[in-house]
């Protein structure tokens, strides 16, 4: 495991620049949370979340060339379209968005305070749990959300955060789910090692790595949505294969490696040649994640 992943306690010239440069990108974590990593494997809290949710986003972003895929543009473009992000986090979609559609307007819910306190006209955040509920009636035009599997158990998306998004969604309005698979493809020993770091962080939170293959019958199921559609963006791992592939793999692999150095379960210099050794290797083997999109529309009933 781990301990297999570096046999040397020393690290490469280029492995150091790699492990710098991710350093100056995503901040220094240790040095911002007060608490104790344990706490927080998935650091949700501190600058250093807001950091990593804007290059998320910036990552994303430019892999679709677009924020979304649902077909709501002119219904934003024309104006009086309400918008909602849940779990918005940093609030960055939503700010972005609502430049881009200035006459619509944006609302972003966290249980986390992260979201800017200077922020558009047209945008509004709102902390709350959305496991308690959304706090508003049926209300919105498009109700969008990223990465719930890294943050609720599949029964909580079944049972509270899909039926709550459908609740607030107007008659023909659209949700979109936006997540990737936690899996790597095409993934040989280092990075190998590295997912089943990710799926024994997951599983011990009875999150599931694999819930996005799931979502677009998990909506069927429903019986409330129709025009259910999934898109799939594969997003490579190496810095040979693309630009994105670069910045990707960094951001992916950086993650993983530096939330394992907080919690003392390998080294830093240990994880500055092992992310060397993950791109090397994704390089190689042309490794990559699955990044989907999975839209419906609500079914607008007849009376």
């Amino acid at each position: 495991m781990l301990c297999n992943l570096s046999s040397s306690s020393s690290s490469s010239s280029s492995s150091s620049s790699l492990w710098k440069d991710f350093f100056r990108y995503m901040g220094n974590i240790s040095s911002k949370t007060k608490k104790n990593p344990k706490d927080d494997p998935f650091f949700t809290k501190g600058d250093s979340y807001i950091e990593r949710s804007q290059g998320q986003h910036d990552l994303i972003r430019a892999l679709w060339n677009s924020n979304f895929s649902a077909p709501v543009h002119e219904i934003l473009k024309v104006g009086d379209g309400n918008v909602l992000d849940l779990c918005c986090g940093s609030g960055t979609w939503v700010c972005d968005n609502s430049s881009d559609f200035r006459h619509s307007r944006f609302w972003g819910i966290d249980v986390l305070q992260h979201y800017p306190t200077q922020k558009p006209l047209n945008v509004e955040f709102i902390k709350a749990d959305v496991l308690q509920g959304i706090p508003f009636d049926t209300f919105f035009d498009f109700v969008h959300l990223r990465y719930v599997g890294l943050w609720f158990t599949e029964d909580q998306i079944k049972q509270i955060i899909l039926p709550e998004c459908l609740r607030v969604l107007r008659p023909g309005g659209w949700l979109e789910i936006c997540d990737v698979d936690y899996r790597f493809y095409n993934a040989k020993k280092t990075v190998t090692e590295l997912e089943q770091i990710l799926h024994k962080q997951m599983h011990s939170r009875n999150l599931n790595p694999l819930l996005t293959n799931n979502l677009k019958k998990i909506l069927t199921d429903m019986g409330s949505f129709e025009n259910i559609q999934e898109e799939v963006k594969m997003l490579p791992m190496g810095n040979k294969q693309s630009k994105l592939g670069d910045i990707g793999g960094k951001l992916v692999f950086g993650t993983l490696l530096k939330i394992n150095v907080d919690l003392r379960a390998i080294r830093e210099k240990q994880a500055a040649k092992t992310l060397e050794q993950a791109i090397q290797e994704s390089n190689l083997n042309n490794t990559y994640i699955k990044s989907r999109r999975i839209f419906a529309q609500k079914i607008i009933k007849q009376e």
